[in-house]
């Protein structure tokens, strides 16, 4: 009967337990799903550490957390003005091209118009 109680809080204790797993980006964990992601997409790699815990007193790692949240900041602005930058191109591109073909017809026409004179 001992045994099957120390079997018993033993089983309770082991599925009590959380596994975290932290996804490392390079040498700082990744703050984001969406950051994680785009890490893996550029470089194919990402770490899984378990049981990582952040101690809050560690400047270095709180640190380096802060600035990769500045960079994941500014690479998702750049991103955004980068896909901005090209739908402006496009459009003006169509642009150009209507006007070169306005400018077109209308030489057309006025070709056609001194032929007939």
């Amino acid at each position: 009967m001992k045994i099957l109680f120390y079997f018993l809080i033993s089983l309770i204790l082991s599925a009590c337990t959380s596994n975290k797993i932290t996804y490392w980006c390079g040498d700082h964990p990744c703050i984001n799903k969406k950051e994680k992601e785009a890490y893996f997409k550029k470089t194919m790699i990402v770490e899984a550490k378990e049981n990582f815990t952040l101690d809050k007193k560690d400047s270095k790692i709180e640190q380096i957390l802060a600035q990769a949240k500045i960079d994941e900041k500014k690479r998702i602005k750049d991103e955004k003005m980068s896909r901005k930058n090209i739908k402006l191109e496009e459009k003006r591109k169509k642009q150009e091209e209507k006007l070169l073909a306005k400018k077109n017809k209308n030489e057309e026409k006025k070709r056609k118009q001194e032929e007939k004179k």
